[in-house]
């Protein structure tokens, strides 16, 4: 399939998609899209495989490519060799930059010797600072979660993190852990699902000073779907 325009709630800013790993997300978080379209069209997940077409593909030149969309590349379930491959082609386009969104920031650490620094940004998700087990499943607590990111950060990688969905959070602790993950940008937004989901959200006054106190030490995004809470 090679690369793909992003659309629906996809970030924006992102040139395009690329796939070369697929399969079921080792986290299983309730509120997962990917998890919610394959229930949708009654199609199985496979557990994660390398498609070797897409490792032959032209990721062109002066493009943003988000990698693995759809699932989490350095989850504790793809191989190593499946990582490193994906890697290995990315830095054959030497003017492209490269997204990779991860809940096991720690897992990314073994492979950073192999990257060009100025080329690749590393995000993870916190929905919050508070960790909610039965919601985000198998995934890291946030701390856990940031501190990887403080370590990639340190190795002179450019780190973002994205508040999606946002649930109820501690305003001082939420703070202090985005510091720690020292992000260059963060995204937020909302549930998409949440008829269904019925996840713990913050009311909007807290949203508001997040935000307020976020755009003072670094860029705010704020995705479509976060108008719901902030109406």
């Amino acid at each position: 399939m090679g690369l793909k325009k992003p659309t629906g709630n996809m970030y924006p800013f992102i040139d395009w998609i690329w796939n070369p790993v697929r399969g079921r997300c080792h986290h299983g978080c309730k509120y997962c899209y990917v998890k919610r379209v394959m229930n949708q069209y009654n199609i199985k997940q496979r557990k994660p495989h390398l498609v070797p077409a897409e490792l032959k593909c032209d990721l062109g030149h002066n493009n943003f490519i988000f990698v693995c969309s759809g699932t989490d590349l350095f989850g504790d379930n793809v191989p190593y060799d499946y990582i490193y491959s994906v890697l290995k082609r990315t830095e054959q386009f030497t003017d492209n930059t490269f997204l990779f969104q991860t809940k096991n920031t720690q897992n990314i650490r073994p492979f950073l010797n192999l990257l060009s620094a100025g080329k690749y940004k590393f995000c993870t998700t916190i929905e919050s600072n508070r960790h909610y087990p039965l919601i985000t499943k198998k995934s890291p607590a946030p701390y856990l979660r940031a501190a990887g990111l403080q370590y990639i950060h340190g190795k002179g990688f450019e780190t973002m993190v994205t508040i999606e969905p946002v649930m109820e959070f501690d305003i001082e602790e939420m703070l202090e852990l985005i510091k720690l993950a020292a992000p260059s940008q963060v995204n937020i937004g909302a549930d998409s699902n949440h008829k269904k989901n019925h996840l713990p959200e913050p009311l909007k006054y807290k949203i508001v000073d997040l935000i307020s106190e976020l755009e003072k030490i670094t860029t705010v995004y704020k995705k479509d779907n976060l108008r719901r809470l902030m109406a």
